[in-house]
């Protein structure tokens, strides 16, 4: 019997995709966001945008789960975020 960790103490990086609107301060409001949350930027791209929504690419460092998770919860009420289209666990 070996003791399991909870998932939210887990530490791991993260590949975050995005559909956001395609205006001025939507990159900055994003990196607040993860920032605020203790989630850390390896790095993060935007893409050219079409018909007004822009993709962002985002590769967090080691953050724990629970910081990350926080995060995500607070992007989905975000009316900037048209969508978050894919997030990949890095190990």
């Amino acid at each position: 019997n070996y003791p399991v960790k909870p998932i939210e103490e887990t530490r791991s990086r993260y590949f975050l995709r995005l559909q956001v609107a395609d205006k001025p301060g939507a990159l900055a409001n994003i990196a607040g966001v993860l920032g605020n949350n203790d989630v850390s930027i390896a790095q993060m791209v935007q893409k050219r945008s079409h018909d007004g929504i822009a993709e962002i690419v985002v590769i967090t460092d080691l953050v724990t789960e629970r910081h990350f998770n926080d995060a995500i919860r607070i992007m989905e009420g975000m009316s900037v975020v048209r969508e978050i289209s894919g997030i990949i666990r890095v190990y």
